[in-house]
């Protein structure tokens, strides 16, 4: 091999290891507004009393459902069936819009709120597939039904029609 072929090589080697390190610095993993669209159902919307763990109201299993339809810019159109232990029953549309605040962090909006069940928050997230789960540790929910919203934390569950 002469030192032409020799010099030649090392240009070539260069670009691979270049373009390896750009695909290996490439997150395919990395999430994204748009990947919560889509058509939703909740299997869990709970709500427990930071006071007490054994105060907690979970919407699905005494009656109540919660859909919405996401797009890819991160609003959303939905519905949510207040059931009669909450004062219904009575379906309410809303729709809203969520922002990513960060790889595992979300900040919803509704609109219009309805208290107790649908008010604004910021929370963990988790995107497996088709279940999206969301955690809020430090929201209220007005357990009593006097009006106020004692601390709560909040935990649902949706999954992808």
């Amino acid at each position: 091999m002469g030192p032409g072929r020799r010099s030649s090589r090392i240009p070539a080697i260069l670009v691979v290891l270049l373009v390896g390190m750009l695909v290996a610095g490439c997150d395919d993993d990395e999430v994204t507004v748009a990947d919560f669209a889509g058509a939703w159902e909740a299997t869990r919307y709970q709500a427990t009393s930071h006071a007490s763990a054994e105060v907690s109201i979970e919407l699905i299993s005494i009656g109540g459902a919660f859909t919405f339809n996401a797009n890819d810019t991160g609003t959303f159109t939905g519905e949510v069936m207040i059931p009669e232990a909450l004062g219904g029953p009575v379906t309410v549309p809303f729709e809203g819009a969520f922002e990513l605040l960060s790889q595992d962090s979300v900040n919803v909006n509704f609109d219009p709120e309805i208290p107790p069940v649908l008010t604004d928050f910021g929370g963990q997230f988790e995107l497996d597939g088709d279940t999206l789960t969301i955690t809020e540790e430090n929201t209220t929910f007005d357990f009593d039904g006097d009006g106020v919203g004692e601390p709560a934390r909040f935990e649902g569950t949706v999954v992808r029609k």
